[in-house]
């Protein structure tokens, strides 16, 4: 897994648009980067530096053209280069005087020469023939030419032979050339997908006018894709040009393998000598591909897969070890984007370990994948432009009319400048290639905030796989003030972290996964509030200046330590006190290279690779000091080892071919700073196995508690599944779910007890995991030697040996969890592979476990309760040119899949212990409805679940087990009704005949207060007990929640009320029109037809009744601001209640006491809240004409408009309103306010009233102002 983290750098290549970069590779400490006219030597460890430049003149240029293709040998270093003109230039790189001062030891000591050596013009027989395919080995260069013949050329230039690819093999190449699932056009708004091809028609797509234009170019640009008839293209030797001819060649030296990309868009296999290249003869096309659309391809040599990118904008997957199986499609199509906006595949580069894939496309865009198909890494942002609405032609500078150049017709088509489809730079063959204007502020936001926006040239993987080299093909923009152009592309090194451990971090509470960087660890953890955080740990720069890169990350069984070991020695980190430990002596830590890590407690186990002798050793330290002084065992191995767990007290290592040993660690004493114990580790077990099968990736121990034999020991078998895993024998007095987990804590790692080696036996795994590079999961039995297979398609797994030790001894059978192309995945050793290897239920999927398919699973915290899983996420910054990278992680809780398995088992007790054992966790909540929902939703969506539930039952149903599970935790209520909300009403039966009577769970969150809860069940109630509980049930609890203020709540219930009396009404009177029986109406109401509509209306007047009591009692006891939010949630009528009787009752008392006490009520000062209240109710005051409320609320709010329109008419209320406020304690402050009102009085009476503030009379204090 790799997953890109922080701003991207860009390497500054001086080199102008018209030299685009045509080739880049990283190989033996270099970085090659060859442009059109001139070849770069980089650095490619820790620091970017330049080394060396080559610049060809320019009557070099003329007479052999650009450079085309490059390749490196690293053997001889020579660096190949074919040029446009077919010519081969020879470069050998010398080392120059000139020192090169860099603490990087992989660094050359000095600077970099590249000589020209030598030329050879490759013969090409023809005039329309060009040179398309060049691979290499250590002694040989074969060229591709588009007649379809092979050129083979040494090192030295001297043509060793040729002949012709088609010679006598074309009618014996097997397998289909045409897959239909490899070649299904996209489903994209531009481009529908095809309808199926008749089998007598040749099998070729049709290709839409943005796929034509993004198809890929020959050297001397001619269109790769000739569309000639397809029995002249594999017809012998005169296929030619019309479709034999090579288009790109790619060799896998280790498979004896060349992929090799037809002019027409197929892919053929091509098979060598054993002495790699040569003879050329004995390149021997061997099996077609079934893609007809390809556009390049590269080999996964590890993994055996091949990736062929095609013109459509896809990745096809196939299996070489199967017969090149189709694997998978793999695109950008599911997350918006289209043809359009990328264009065809440019290129493709699997990564060192092949898991995974980096893939440029030809107009736009940079991903990167995961074999499975998960996207880990995505440079075009959110959004695709071709969904966008088309611009109209008189839009200024965000449009621009570009002409799309078609191979039959020319047509004109308005774009957003800003995506990068629409550049007619960027597709080859139009007219106005770099002569089309745009917005620059525009273009100039795009190509700065996206990298990779003008497509991709070339790219590649360091050799660690830490970093991806992109260099990023021209895009039209403003290359100088007011003058347009084709901007130089940009040479991009992204910064990538890989998953280090599978193990999960047994003693951490908490979430607890660790990603590995090239001088970093990325620590996913949770913080106080349990939100996932990822931490940057950075190694101190006097330890990885000289071991960059990190090799390996091990964390500590209580996920305290961290050790980690570069290219020499090991530091170790202490997470706690956030200290580094190293070796003291720098001779030791250079003596030390690692090829593994692992820990047992307090000890750190180092495989160590001793250069001198070649060989292979253990080395045990404490964590508390590293030095040979302080070794504690050190242990020889027979080879480098394949694979390396520890469990328990136990080792385990694997070596090649396939010899297993498994090594007990005996402590003696006990491991301190101020003593060392004596450690011993004797072989107890040791095998040699004869497998055909693909080497390992990985391997582990599976717990002792995994699987129901190893409590009763013996060689029994896992039990299937009807017996379940509670059925299988257990020792006399041992724990469930016990074992050598909890034993190893107390006696080895350092504990101090001493254990006899024939108790160290009984508590010894006898079974393990194994993952293939071919994806193929399977247990082994280290009994027996017998290797059983699990499931196919697998990238990772984990085994949960750890966490909470209570939690562990509930569940007896340790879950196995694996994730793949299926998506994550869980078994538990009942449910595996019967004895007859049938696979049962352990390929179906669990709904809990189903990620995105961005979100890649890093590991298991069983402690936590969750999967965590990580994925992009961009960030752009004012400040930076690029986006930045951040790691996001995700988490996914674990417990409903626990918990069903339980229920399965009909272990009710121990899944009640376990879920008081999480109910403190942030997702217990969501776990339990999830548990509910997923169970109910398959025994409703299962017809033979419906007619199991028609019989008679047996015994309670695995929904039944689930309710009596959550009815032990106050959520249930909760839980039930969320799960019923999210389900089809017709199914609510269903689900209340096993979670217990609606109006029962109504009435007991009524009594508990749980308002809100009893609020979801009122439909419950309405469509299972019937309208009339259920509008019964909703006034009392409305009367409830008026009570407690909750006026969001009771607004809901409003509107159900109305809502349910007029459907009640409506449903009564139409069944009456359609039986026109009126005794039935008799029957069921006691008087006329007319009933179902009188009910509706006493409902409608009963709310009304209860809404106006509580207006009343709000404004009697002037609570302003709950009478706002009371009229907003609920929606009432509040114009209308106080135009009524109720509301013309409510009166002011004298003017001064209203205002001390709305003052106190509203709070108005410094609260913007509460001004937004006074105002709404005094626009409805105002509307009613109540004059004293308004005269009190307008004084408040300084509105002197509004009190200047209330006394224009009235001067003696103007007289008693103004000495009534100069009465007031704080008179003051309404200076401001009467100066206000006698302007707005003076401007509309005229001057002569302009002193009546002042003639001092007096304002009765019990007076109010008549409405």
């Amino acid at each position: 897994m790799y997953i890109a983290y922080g701003w991207p750098k860009v390497l500054r290549t001086t080199r102008g648009p018209d030299d685009p970069v045509v080739h880049v590779e990283i190989s033996g400490g270099l970085l090659i980067v060859v442009h059109s006219s001139c070849i770069q030597l980089w650095t490619s460890g820790q620091h970017r530096v330049k080394l060396g430049e080559f610049v060809r003149d320019d009557k070099s240029l003329e007479e052999d053209g650009g450079n085309a293709h490059a390749i490196w040998n690293e053997a001889v270093e020579t660096l190949a280069v074919l040029t446009a003109g077919s010519v081969l230039h020879f470069y050998d790189v010398r080392t120059t005087p000139k020192p090169l001062r860099l603490v990087s030891p992989d660094s050359p000591p000095s600077l970099l020469a590249l000589k020209f050596r030598s030329s050879t013009r490759v013969p090409l027989f023809g005039e329309d023939v060009s040179i398309n395919g060049m691979v290499a080995d250590e002694d040989h260069i074969l060229l591709g030419l588009s007649s379809g013949r092979l050129h083979l050329v040494s090192w030295r230039g001297q043509l060793r032979g040729t002949a012709d690819l088609w010679r006598k093999h074309s009618r014996e190449v097997i397998g289909p050339m045409y897959v239909p699932e490899a070649n299904g056009l996209p489903s994209t708004p531009h481009s529908p997908r095809s309808s199926p091809l008749s089998s007598s028609s040749y099998p070729y797509p049709s290709s839409p006018p943005a796929l034509n234009a993004a198809l890929p170019t020959t050297p001397n640009g001619r269109s790769s894709f000739t569309g000639s008839d397809p029995g002249g293209g594999a017809g012998g030797a005169g296929a030619g040009a019309g479709g034999g001819g090579v288009a790109q060649m790619v060799y896998s030296p280790l498979l004896r393998l060349i992929a090799v990309v037809l002019l027409d868009g197929r892919v053929v296999l091509c098979s060598t000598g054993e002495r790699g290249l040569r003879p050329v003869e004995e390149v021997t096309p061997e099996k077609w591909v079934g893609v007809v659309d390809a556009a390049t391809v590269a080999v996964g040599a590890r993994q055996q897969l091949l990736a062929v990118g095609s013109r459509r904008g896809t990745v096809e997957l196939f299996d070489l070890a199967r017969s090149s199986l189709h694997l998978r499609t793999i695109s950008l199509f599911d997350w918006g984007y289209s043809l359009e906006d990328t264009g065809a595949v440019a290129c493709i580069c699997w990564s060192p370990d092949n898991l995974a894939f980096a893939v440029g496309w030809k107009l736009r865009g940079l991903a990167v994948w995961s074999v499975s198909g998960c996207r880990l890494m995505c440079t075009i942002r959110q959004g695709s432009m071709s969904l966008l609405p088309p611009s109209s032609s008189s839009s200024s500078s965000s449009s621009s009319t570009i002409p799309t150049a078609t191979p039959a017709t020319t047509t004109t088509t308005t774009t957003p400048t800003s995506s990068s489809a629409s550049d007619p730079a960027s597709t080859p063959g139009s007219a106005a290639a770099g002569a089309a204007t745009a917005g620059s502020a525009t273009a100039a936001v795009v190509r700065s905030s996206e990298p990779m926006v003008g497509g991709v040239a070339a790219v590649a993987w360091g050799e660690e796989g830490y970093q991806l080299v992109a260099a990023e093909a021209g895009v039209v923009g403003e290359v100088a003030a007011g003058v347009r152009g084709r901007q130089a592309g940009r040479l991009v090194q992204f910064a990538f972290a890989r998953q280090c451990s599978s193990k999960a971090v047994a003693g951490s509470s908490h979430v607890w996964q660790a990603m590995a960087g090239a001088d970093r660890v990325l620590l996913v953890q949770s913080n106080e509030e349990e939100e996932l955080r990822v931490q940057h740990l950075v190694i101190p720069q006097t330890y990885m200046g000289v071991n960059w890169p990190v090799r390996h990350v091990a964390a500590s069984d209580d996920g305290s330590y961290l050790a980690v070991a570069g290219r020499r020695g090991v530091i170790l980190h202490n997470l706690r006190s956030k200290k580094w430990r190293v070796f003291g002596d720098v001779m030791q830590e250079r003596a030390i290279k690692c090829e593994g890590l692992l820990w047992l407690g307090k000890i750190i186990i180092v495989c160590n690779h001793r250069v001198a002798s070649h060989s292979y050793e253990l080395c045990l330290y404490p964590r508390f000091h590293l030095d040979e002084s302080s070794l504690l065992c050190r242990h020889p191995l027979p080879a480098r080892p394949l694979a390396l767990d520890a469990w328990g007290d136990y080792i385990l290592v694997a070596t090649p071919p396939f010899d297993i040993r498994v090594y007990h660690m005996h402590v003696d004493g006990d491991v301190s700073p101020l003593h060392l114990p004596t450690v011993q580790l004797r072989t107890v077990r040791e095998l040699s196995i004869m497998s055909a099968r693909k080497p390992l990736v990985s391997m582990r121990f599976v717990p002792r508690t995994g699987v129901g034999e190893m409590q009763g020991g013996g060689d029994q078998e896992a039990e299937g599944m009807g017996q379940g895993a509670g059925s299988s024998s257990r020792a006399k007095g041992s724990k469930p779910g016990g074992g050598g987990l909890r034993d190893s804590k107390a006696s080895g790692n350092g504990g101090g007890v001493r254990d006899p080696l024939a108790a160290a036996m009984r508590r010894q795994p006898t079974k393990c995991m194994l993952l293939r590079t071919d994806g193929d999961l399977s247990l082994l039995d280290l009994d027996s030697g017998s290797e059983r297979a699990l499931v196919a398609g697998v990238e990772n797994f984990w085994l949960t040996q750890g966490g909470d030790e209570a939690a562990a001894a509930l569940i007896e059978e340790v879950p196995w969890w694996a994730y793949g192309h299926r998506g994550m995945q869980v078994w538990y050793p009942s449910l595996y592979h019967d004895a007859s290897g049938q696979p049962s239920e352990v390929q179906q999927l669990d709904p809990e476990l189903d990620f995105d398919r961005e979100v890649y699973p890093l590991g298991v915290s069983p402690a936590a309760g969750v999967i965590v899983g990580v994925s992009q996420r961009l960030s752009l910054s004012s400040c930076a040119e690029m986006p930045c990278f951040e790691p996001t992680p995700q988490a996914q809780p674990i417990l409903p899949c626990l918990l069903r398995h339980l229920l399965q088992r009909n272990k009710m007790e121990e899944a009640i212990q376990l879920a008081r054992l999480s109910a403190t966790r942030p997702h217990f909540s969501h776990s339990l409805e999830w548990l509910l929902f997923t169970i109910f939703d398959a025994e409703t969506s299962s017809a033979s679940a419906r007619r199991r539930r028609k019989e008679v039952k047996k015994g309670p149903s695995l929904l039944d087990r689930a309710c009596e599970l959550i009815r032990h935790f106050g959520e249930y209520r909760d839980v039930v009704v969320s799960v019923a909300r999210k389900t089809d009403s017709r199914h609510w039966p269903d689900l209340f005949a096993s979670a217990g009577n609606s109006n029962t769970l109504f009435e007991e969150c009524f009594e508990n207060k749980q308002y809100r809860t009893a609020t979801c069940y009122i439909l419950v109630v309405e469509k299972l007990e019937g309208p009339t509980i259920g509008q019964q049930s909703a006034l009392r609890l409305l009367q409830v929640a008026l009570q407690e203020s909750m006026y969001d709540l009771a607004g809901e219930l409003v509107r159900f009320l109305l809502r349910s009396g007029r459907e009640y009404s409506q449903a009564v009177e139409e069944d009456e029109r359609a039986s026109e029986s009126l005794l039935k109406s008799f029957f069921t109401f006691g008087f006329t037809s007319t009933a179902p509509k009188a009910r509706g209306d006493v409902l409608h007047t009963t709310v009304k009744h209860i809404l106006g009591e509580k207006a009343t009692a709000l404004m009697s006891s002037k609570e302003l601001r709950q009478l706002v939010a009371f009229v907003k949630g609920t929606q009432f009528d509040f114009t209308e209640f106080l135009r009524s009787d109720r509301g013309r009752a409510i009166r002011l008392e004298d003017f001064p006491t209203a205002l001390r006490t709305i003052r106190f009520k509203l709070a108005i000062e410094g609260n913007l809240q509460s001004r937004l209240d006074a105002e709404f109710l005094l626009a409805h005051v105002r509307t009613v004409g109540f004059h004293e409320w308004t005269v009190v609320l307008a004084t408040l709010l300084q509105r002197s408009e509004v009190l200047a329109e209330l006394f224009q008419n009235d001067m003696k209320l103007w007289t008693a309103y103004v000495r009534a406020l100069k009465a007031q304690p704080n008179a003051s402050q309404y200076d401001e306010l009467l100066a206000a009102v006698e302007r707005d009085l003076t401007a509309h009476l005229g001057p002569d009233h302009s002193t009546l503030s002042s003639t001092g009379l007096a304002f009765p204090a019990t007076a109010a102002p008549a409405r």
